[in-house]
């Protein structure tokens, strides 16, 4: 009885202690990734002002489930996008997947005053994590590898197809 008794102490110490350091993270997740693309803005531009241009570079999107394909949504069983703004130079969208969090996404054209067909695309990811799942806390170390490396050959794909044309 002694050594279940310890156990069991221990087993709730443990828990404890993964709960204390998971309050250290952030609750904020921002991965971001960019690409300098020798192109027109406006070329650019019209590869990431709507969600039927994205087929075209971001590979997610070639899944067969998807449903709803529009301008402005995609929504499959795995997936929900929506754009929510569209400004001159940046497209904000949410993105959901099936039992996860809302993420945002922001893509920013900027522009270098000093030479006028060079641009950097900035893409993020921003993640709000409640306070109360440590375990998304500790998920969120290896999400910088996963959807940044996912990002970064997107962002690779748009540059090849817009500096061919």
């Amino acid at each position: 009885m002694r050594h279940i008794k310890l156990l069991l102490i221990s087993i709730v110490v443990f828990i404890l202690i993964l709960f204390g350091m998971s309050l250290l993270f952030p609750s904020t997740v921002v991965i971001s990734r960019a690409v300098d693309i020798s192109a027109n803005a406006n070329d650019v531009y019209k590869k990431l002002d709507n969600c039927i241009a994205w087929k075209s570079w971001v590979t997610q999107l070639n899944d067969s489930s998807l449903r709803t394909f529009t301008a402005t949504k995609i929504h499959s069983d795995k997936l929900d996008v929506t754009i929510t703004a569209i400004q001159s130079d940046k497209i904000i969208s949410e993105w959901r997947v099936v039992n996860g969090n809302l993420q945002e996404s922001t893509m920013r054209i900027i522009s270098a005053s000093s030479m006028p067909n060079a641009i950097t695309i900035q893409w993020q990811f921003e993640e709000h994590i409640n306070w109360y799942q440590p375990w998304e806390k500790f998920a969120s170390l290896v999400g910088d590898q996963v959807m940044g490396t996912m990002m970064e050959n997107n962002l690779n794909n748009l540059k090849k197809q817009v500096e061919i044309n």
